[in-house]
């Protein structure tokens, strides 16, 4: 990756580019983004590969899923009820108060 990312770094293009925030197409970072993204990606398949980190990948998932819970919010169906309908049908441009 750091041979990769010099390669860009040494381009003509990567010097005249602004510096700025890597979501903004042609900065500095948005250059150099997508070829991070690929080598995360693949260093996580690698590491995904190992049964054993797969296992605690899991493991920690299924801990996790009830502070995740709590902590989006999810209701129970007692929970939800005419107020989510309506909240949820505003965000899509519906009135249903008529």
């Amino acid at each position: 990756m750091k041979e990769t990312l010099g390669r860009i770094m040494a381009t003509a293009a990567y010097r005249k580019a602004p510096d700025g925030d890597a979501k903004t197409k042609g900065t500095k970072a948005a250059m150099l983004t997508g070829t991070v993204a690929k080598y995360r990606e693949a260093a996580g398949r690698y590491r995904m590969a190992d049964p054993n980190v797969r296992q605690a990948v899991y493991q920690q998932a299924v801990k996790a899923r009830p502070a995740l819970a709590a902590k989006d919010g999810l209701k129970s169906d007692k929970q939800v009820g005419p107020a989510t309908i309506e909240q949820l049908s505003k965000a899509y441009g519906l009135d249903l108060a008529r």
